[in-house]
């Protein structure tokens, strides 16, 4: 079994958020909150933070991954952070990087949870089961590369959406 590092915990958060919608890591979750019980209301809860950051997520994880959708009210956030808001940048993913660690993804949404920055699309051509991409325009870096991906994505029949 190969583990995988993560280039952007953020994005690890939503996949670990993916997997658990899917009714894994929950027994753990459950364990940390009962061990550390106060969480603080405006920071991330140190000792869950930690465990997901120190969750080994093997190849066998990575493939039952198909979908991400991130948002604001996703469990893992309220899990965090019981009374984050969403209006800061605390789990902004700033690299989509890691996309190319799901070998089944075949749709991504951001709506949310990016910088205001914009992000760089490139590691989107590296996801080779990609069919549907949906990207709020205010998320995504204005370049020429920019450009080329969602061009070189949509040769290959990826319904690509910039809302």
């Amino acid at each position: 079994m190969i583990m995988t590092e993560f280039k952007d915990l953020n994005f690890k958060l939503f996949v670990i958020q993916s997997l658990m919608t899917a009714g894994h890591f929950r027994a753990e979750v459950a364990q940390v909150l009962s061990q550390y019980p106060d969480r603080p209301r405006n920071t991330p809860h140190s000792k869950l933070l930690q465990f997901f950051k120190e969750l080994d997520l093997d190849e066998d994880w990575l493939v039952e991954v198909e979908v991400l959708a991130p948002n604001v009210s996703n469990e893992i956030y309220d899990l965090l952070i019981p009374h984050w808001d969403g209006e800061d940048e605390t789990f902004d993913i700033q690299f989509l990087d890691d996309v190319t660690r799901l070998p089944r993804l075949s749709e991504l949404t951001l709506h949310s949870l990016a910088p205001e920055a914009g992000l760089d699309l490139k590691p989107l051509v590296k996801a080779l089961n990609l069919y549907e991409v949906q990207i709020d325009r205010f998320f995504l870096a204005r370049s020429e590369t920019n450009k080329r991906v969602i061009k070189e994505l949509k040769k290959r029949d990826v319904s690509v959406s910039l809302d």
